[in-house]
């Protein structure tokens, strides 16, 4: 890969499984055999470090981004072999100018990274980075409100002209869920995947680990590795040929909500 990928992970609402999808998703990448670093810029609740149990350390994204640090000095090389850039838990949020933040990224893209994972704080702040990336994954679970968050966060990437699309977290095939079809239909992007929820998330989170390293042929795992997958075949020009199965988009069980909403 001549210049690296660049992933926006993001979110309209907390609690969707943001941070655990870009930890997984880019430990899946590695181990296809690529060079990921994973920028935690979540400025309010920064949890990639907590997630990956790093050691406490005096190097912080925001450190970087204000010329303290070089891009490579702010990098911590983790065991499963990704590189870190981590997230500074404050009580102050911090101000970031775009002309720094700009600065900054550019100097990543000059990097010999294949693919940078950017997990973001829920929303979209600093809206004029959104050109730095090349694409964004918005994390939703199976219900109305976060469907609907993130039609409002669809149509402010397709207002950047960035390429978008979702991914499904924590679906448990419950009558009452918004099926993969439903989801499309409503949010007028692709569902790139749909991860289910397992146990072993939580008992990931409690070891320090990534999931998809504790139990590779796990359903949370095989979900996350057919996504990174799908990455390395159609933009790394490598990988083991499995699919990503798009819905029909024949759902219609959001549609009456949308209308009531204004939002179609």
């Amino acid at each position: 890969m001549a210049t690296p990928y660049s992933i926006r992970i993001s979110s309209q609402k907390g609690g969707v499984g943001k941070t655990t999808f870009a930890v997984n998703f880019s430990v899946a990448l590695r181990e296809l055999g690529y060079k990921v670093i994973l920028i935690d810029s979540d400025f309010v609740n920064p949890a990639v470090s907590t997630y990956l149990g790093l050691d406490p350390h005096d190097i912080w994204l925001v450190d970087s981004i204000h010329g303290r640090k070089s891009v490579n000095e702010s990098v911590v090389h983790t065991a499963n072999g990704i590189d870190v850039v981590p997230g500074k838990l404050s009580v102050n949020v911090p101000r970031l100018s775009n002309r720094d933040l700009d600065a900054w990224l550019e100097k990543l893209k000059r990097t010999d990274y294949d693919f940078i994972v950017t997990d973001t704080q829920p929303g979209i702040a600093y809206a004029d980075v959104l050109k730095f990336y090349n694409e964004a994954l918005i994390i939703v679970t199976p219900d109305n409100p976060s469907c609907i968050n993130a039609i409002r966060m669809v149509n402010r990437y397709d207002k950047a002209h960035l390429k978008n699309s979702v991914v499904v977290n924590m679906a448990r095939h419950r009558p009452y869920e918004l099926s993969k079809d439903d989801i499309e239909d409503a949010v007028s992007t692709r569902v790139l995947g749909v991860i289910p929820e397992d146990e072993l998330v939580p008992l990931s989170i409690y070891e320090q680990r990534a999931a998809v390293e504790l139990k590779r042929n796990g359903r949370f795992s095989s979900a996350v590795r057919r996504i990174a997958n799908h990455y390395a075949v159609t933009v790394g020009g490598r990988g083991r040929g499995i699919g990503i199965q798009a819905g029909d988009g024949r759902g219609g069980k959001i549609n009456a909500l949308m209308r009531i909403l204004h939002l179609r």
